[in-house]
């Protein structure tokens, strides 16, 4: 099931730019977002290493992403974004409590592919 293979890889409590890279050619699709037609998804868990709201964006990516972040290890999601970035890239604002766990969903519009970048801007 979705638990098994969910999530790909863990980010840790990192923050900054190129968090995490990768490409998604040959990926299934785990996780649907609500704010488009995507897939291919690079499913990454990570956890907020303090209180606050964070930006989560897809700039610098080569190809149209979109963004989804769900609850836990795979669970509900709680904020998606196609295109609120630079260009096609993907943003998404979201308040987080400190240690929250979250799984980053990474994946193409409509199934698009390329290399992608995940920046993840801590609260000031």
């Amino acid at each position: 099931g979705v638990a098994d293979t969910c999530p790909d890889a863990d980010a840790g409590r990192a923050v900054g730019e190129r968090v995490a890279e990768g490409a998604n050619p040959d990926l299934p699709t785990r996780l649907y977002a609500s704010c488009a037609g995507a897939a291919r998804d690079t499913l990454l868990a990570w956890a907020a290493p303090v209180g606050g709201t964070y930006v989560f964006d897809t700039n610098g990516s080569d190809f149209d992403t979109v963004l989804a972040i769900h609850a836990g290890r795979c669970g509900d999601e709680l904020a998606c974004d196609d295109d609120g970035g630079d260009g096609r890239a993907s943003r998404i604002e979201l308040a987080l409590e400190q240690d929250a766990q979250v799984t980053i969903s990474v994946s193409g519009f409509r199934g698009r592919n390329g290399a992608w970048q995940l920046n993840i801007t801590p609260p000031e």
